[in-house]
């Protein structure tokens, strides 16, 4: 195998984990933030955002690699997936994090209702 062939095989590995990684974590992404956002639209703008931000990251990581000349070729695939698997722990990373401060901050917010409609009914 040359050098362009074995780099288009690893960019493309890369890519496929990308691309399955977004359709996996989709629909429980869209239904947390439907809870969050209140409405389906501005759910699917976020989750759409979200996918977007995992294909750039996770494609940029692998495009970015450049091949050295005297590694067999199955570590150039295997630089591949390193690096976007790399850019695909940080998007999840940051997605994570963010999503539970405002987690917390809904939840908090529920629970100041509910204490204060109790303190009402009383």
């Amino acid at each position: 195998m040359n050098e362009i062939t074995t780099y288009l095989i690893g960019l493309s590995i890369s890519l496929a984990f990308v691309l399955g990684a977004a359709v996996y974590i989709r629909k429980p992404l869209f239904t947390i933030l439907t809870d969050l956002c209140g409405t389906d639209d501005r759910a699917a703008f976020w989750t759409q955002i979200t996918m977007l931000g995992f294909i750039l990251v996770g494609g940029l990581m692998a495009l970015t690699y450049q091949p050295r000349t005297n590694l067999p070729d199955y570590y150039f695939i295997s630089w591949h997936l390193g690096r976007t698997m790399i850019g695909l722990v940080i998007v999840v990373v940051f997605l994570s994090l963010t999503v539970s401060i405002f987690i917390r901050r809904e939840t908090r917010q529920t629970v100041n209702l509910k204490g204060s409609q109790k303190n009402v009914l009383q």
